[in-house]
């Protein structure tokens, strides 16, 4: 009897760890969007920087309603190394609670505009190149580890 308590106290466990791990991320990227509702693409993309530099190189700037974008910290500060491995963990959580609940939202569900493209260049950080990009209209959108900045610009289908 005490065996079949304690296999339950250990599945009950690890289910309200998944339960945590997604509440926790469902609402962490819920209270980001409530301040930039309309910057939903740019928010993503900030998160997905931070987690692949392991720096807080990005914040999001928000213009105007509708009207977002990322900003760049450089240098950018290091994340303590006690918080990326709280993240990691509860990222594999994560990973872990969606092979077993599975996910209605896939990728595949967002296609991007077909009304225009992006053009893409890199610049070196230092370069006057790149002054002249970002007063023609550029945007930047990440920086590199080797000092590149990577600029883009959208073109629609009638330019």
């Amino acid at each position: 009897m005490a065996v079949a308590a304690l296999v339950v106290s250990v599945v009950t466990l690890l289910l309200a760890i998944f339960i945590h791990s997604e509440t926790r991320d469902i609402f962490s990227r819920v209270n980001l969007m409530i301040h930039t509702l309309p910057g939903a693409h740019d928010m993503k993309r900030c998160i997905e920087d931070i987690e692949k530099s392991q720096e807080e190189r990005a914040t999001i700037v928000c213009d105007a309603p509708k009207n977002t974008h990322v900003d760049f910290i450089w240098p950018a500060p290091n994340i303590p190394r006690l918080r990326r491995m709280r993240n990691g963990f509860w990222r594999f959580v994560r990973k872990s609670a969606g092979y077993w609940s599975g996910d209605i939202f896939r990728e595949s569900m967002v296609k991007e505009s077909v009304l225009g493209k992006w053009e893409i260049k890199s610049r070196n950080i230092d370069s006057a190149d790149l002054d002249e990009l970002l007063g023609g209209g550029w945007e930047p959108f990440s920086v590199a580890n080797g000092n590149q900045v990577w600029v883009r610009k959208h073109r629609n289908q009638d330019s």
